[in-house]
């Protein structure tokens, strides 16, 4: 106890422990920084890391919503390029169609040089009767008239006109039970009589009437018009033949014949102007 109380010594101790301090403070280690600065930049550092770290996840946040940015205008684009693709194709397809319809129209008038033809629209078909009538844009001050056939660009028989307007006319199918149409079949040459059936006509189809038991006539010879009868000319298609079935009475028999003509689709048809019995008519 006397020992701590004698002021010299004390003051030594607290000499001792000043110097002592000073040199921790100031003192630098091997690699030439201090104590307190080397627990000074361990703080920090650890703090720059955490802080680095934080900035590198807002960055790649950042950068995630950038390429989703990016990704939805790309994706924009592709979307309208598309479109765009789809659109050019439909008005191919639509100019393909028209210069095959051209093409037709061109070869039928060549074919039928003798022919007066007037193309028409088909504006209205009347589904009640399954397409054995329809409306054309086509009429008196076209020079349309009763019973004048009609026929599609490839040659095709349609029907006839049966009623007709100033700027309209109405076309009676061949599939229509009161339609009734001489013909021929092309490989054999025999002769009978194409007439619209009310069953039938529901599948575009008609009877081959009126040949014997000897016709020779077998499924899918080709049946065309024969001229017969005044009101078509002769050797416009009407179809094939696709069943031969007799007679109730067994001396006869008939075949089942699939029109040419697609009923459900059709456009556009001509209009023969100058058949060999077209008789005028007109209603208001």
């Amino acid at each position: 106890m006397r020992f701590f109380k004698n002021k010299y010594v004390i003051a030594l101790i607290v000499a001792t422990l000043v110097i002592f301090i000073t040199m921790s403070i100031f003192g630098r280690n091997e690699d030439g920084t201090s104590v307190v600065g080397n627990i000074t930049g361990v703080v920090v550092g650890g703090v720059q890391r955490v802080l680095t770290g934080a900035g590198n996840s807002i960055g790649s946040i950042g950068t995630y919503f950038s390429d989703v940015n990016r990704l939805t205008r790309e994706n924009e684009e592709f979307r309208i390029s598309e479109q765009q693709l789809r659109n050019d194709l439909r008005e191919l397809a639509a100019l393909r169609d028209e210069n095959e319809r051209l093409r037709r129209m061109l070869n039928l008038d060549e074919n039928n040089p003798y022919l007066d033809l007037e193309a028409a629209k088909v504006i209205a078909q009347n589904p009640g009767n399954w397409y054995n009538t329809f409306t054309i844009n086509k009429g008196t001050r076209h020079g349309i008239a009763v019973r004048q056939p009609v026929i599609t660009a490839g040659n095709e028989l349609v029907g006839y006109i049966s009623a007709v307007g100033t700027n309209w006319a109405r076309v009676t199918a061949i599939v229509d039970p009161t339609s009734a149409v001489g013909a021929m079949v092309v490989r054999s040459r025999d002769m009978g009589v194409v007439e619209g059936d009310v069953i039938l006509g529901r599948s575009g189809q008609a009877r081959l009437s009126h040949i014997s038991r000897d016709t020779n006539i077998i499924v899918g010879d080709y049946v065309e018009t024969s001229g017969m009868g005044g009101m078509y000319p002769r050797g416009i298609l009407i179809g094939q033949v696709l069943e031969i079935r007799p007679e109730m009475q067994g001396l006869s028999q008939y075949a089942i014949i699939q029109t040419a003509v697609d009923f459900g689709r059709l456009t556009e048809v001509f209009v023969i102007k100058n058949p060999p019995d077209a008789v005028s008519g007109v209603e208001d």
